[in-house]
């Protein structure tokens, strides 16, 4: 336990004042910023395994067993899943169209 002579602040150092932190410390924390951002945007064009989960309502054995077959394109980073939103929703529409694609409809009448 510190003496009173040594208690420290955990409050925000106020503009204008001097900090204790040193450049390396604020160097290392602007890289940890910009890479938390960096992450953020990777997010926000990859979808993780809770997404598509979410999204097809499947289990993560089906997204397994996907992966394994290679019916879904995935990268491991840093030890996540992750699946490119355009190569999924590119599979998706791909599938859809040929699902729906009057070839496939049995008894398609064309509508007057």
């Amino acid at each position: 336990m510190p003496t009173p002579n040594e208690t420290q602040s955990n409050a925000p150092t106020p503009i204008g004042t001097k900090s204790k932190k040193s450049w390396k410390e604020v160097i290392f924390s602007l890289v940890a910023l910009v890479h938390r951002r960096k992450l953020v945007e990777l997010e926000a064009n990859y979808y993780d395994n809770a997404d598509l989960k979410q999204l097809f309502k499947v289990c993560d054995k089906t997204l397994y067993r996907w992966r394994k077959t290679q019916q879904v394109p995935y990268a491991k980073i840093g030890g996540k899943i992750m699946y490119s939103k355009q190569a999924i929703l590119g599979i998706l529409h791909e599938r859809m169209a040929n699902r729906y694609h009057p070839m496939h409809i049995k008894d398609y009448q064309k509508r007057d």
